[in-house]
């Protein structure tokens, strides 16, 4: 009677094994979202990790961008529904997806660069499209506000080079907030700074561009530059600017003018505050380094206005500390 039953026991589990892969298989789904920022269009393609891992991302010359990635059975965009097989759905205004064997992401204007990065838990690939610039489009005034008017003349400054790094990376996410990884926030930050930077005459560098684990070493390397500004997160509500090289006793303390001057345009808005503590981690860092922590995403409202505030003022901050960075 017991050898029957066992029998009967491995045969369903036999059986009950492949239906079950099957099954899950079948339940597989990708979802995709997008959504528009100043500078760029943020397409994330959410799934399985193995998904994630095999997935590959091209710029086209036709001005597509083509997604290599596992077939799943339902992909699902968001929140227009279901994309079925040689079907397009409109995912924003001017940016269209389609699927014929992979999946095309079709945009109206001219894209300039794209930048994919892969993210976990849950696991994501993320698609940042940058499109080129209409040369006779003029910039709109970013609000009515002094300070945003204020215009950089990039021919009075012999700043040349700025490079911005974002902190932390790769398995390295800095802190964790409720609506933020400081690894994913700093680097929206400095990208969209950039962008701002670039727009006004400042030529500006990033140390990365995605989601990279990049070495203390890789982020200095040799590179040239005359202002090399590191951004994290602060713990609480205030931006903090701390030396990332120690000044020599005749040089003026930058760090200290830099935050003398946020916390003066910044008065109303953002409490600014100076540590003479030189963090460990990038020792030897040469003249006009600094690193700053931004206010606490949980704590501080980084509402559209606030952003460009924040752009502009230490836009201006180069322009107005020049010489001294210089000296």
């Amino acid at each position: 009677m017991l050898i029957p039953l066992i029998t009967s026991l491995i045969a369903f589990l036999l059986i009950y094994q492949p239906i079950q892969e099957i099954s899950a298989e079948l339940n597989r789904k990708i979802t995709v979202r997008a959504a528009r920022h100043p500078s760029y269009i943020r397409v994330v393609f959410t799934g399985d990790e193995d998904v994630v891992k095999k997935s590959s991302v091209i710029l086209q010359k036709d001005n597509t961008v083509k997604i290599d990635i596992k077939p799943s059975i339902d992909v699902e965009i968001q929140p227009q529904g279901i994309l079925k097989p040689n079907t397009t759905i409109e995912i924003l205004k001017g940016l269209k997806i389609s699927f014929k064997d992979f999946y095309y992401l079709t945009c109206s204007e001219r894209i300039d660069d794209i930048e994919v990065s892969k993210i976990a838990s849950p696991h994501r690939l993320v698609i940042d499209i940058y499109f080129e610039k209409n040369p006779e489009q003029k910039d709109k005034p970013l609000a009515q506000d002094e300070l945003l008017n204020k215009q950089v003349d990039a021919e009075k400054t012999r700043i040349d080079i700025v490079v911005l790094d974002a902190g932390h990376g790769g398995n390295n996410k800095g802190l964790i907030g409720t609506r933020f990884v400081e690894k994913e926030f700093v680097l929206s930050f400095v990208r969209d700074l950039s962008n701002y930077m670039n727009k006004k005459g400042i030529k500006s560098m990033l140390t990365r561009k995605g989601d990279q684990d990049l070495t203390l070493r890789d982020r200095i390397k040799d590179r040239r530059f005359d202002v090399f500004l590191s951004f994290h997160v602060s713990l609480n509500e205030e931006m903090v600017v701390y030396n990332l090289a120690k000044p020599d006793e005749n040089q003026k303390d930058i760090a200290k003018e830099v935050s003398s001057y946020l916390g003066k345009v910044l008065a109303n808005k953002v409490n600014t505050r100076y540590s003479p503590v030189i963090p460990y981690f990038y020792k030897n860092q040469k003249k006009g380094s600094i690193l700053i922590e931004l206010p606490n995403p949980d704590k501080f409202n980084y509402d559209k206005k606030t952003r460009e505030m924040l752009f502009a003022s230490i836009t201006n901050m180069l322009l107005a500390l020049e010489p001294s960075i210089r000296e």
